[in-house]
């Protein structure tokens, strides 16, 4: 499952829509910047982007929380990273998220991360 709230944590920007296509997955967001006269400005901009490469981003961005998403046909287990220095049970460790496929898999336990970060944060 994609959110937008997933969506604008893995890419950087501030989601406003999206839609889910067989492929790929169509993106509109917001976009900061300065006219040249120095006023602010902000336009909706677009972006389509490949869902195996926004799985691969989602395994990133789960790195950066010293998680590493182990993933195949369907399914996809959270291993932690440091495991021994977070006094971390065997329960937690093996946490897995099944889907129909690999990409929906990976989406799902990066959002679980996403909404779970504060345990990490403990």
């Amino acid at each position: 499952m994609i959110t937008k709230e997933l969506l604008t944590e893995v890419l950087g920007k501030q989601v406003v829509k999206f839609k889910v296509k067989p492929r790929t997955v169509a993106v509109k967001y917001m976009k900061y910047g300065k006219s040249i006269s120095g006023n602010d400005y902000q336009t909706i901009e677009r972006l389509f982007i490949n869902k195996y490469e926004l799985a691969y981003k989602c395994k990133e961005l789960a790195l950066k929380y010293d998680i590493e998403l182990l993933s195949t046909l369907g399914y996809c287990y959270i291993e932690y990273k440091n495991y021994e220095d977070n006094n971390i049970y065997f329960e937690d460790y093996a946490k897995s998220f099944k889907a129909d496929t690999e990409p929906e898999a990976i989406f799902e336990a990066c959002q679980w991360i996403l909404e779970n970060k504060e345990l990490k944060d403990d």
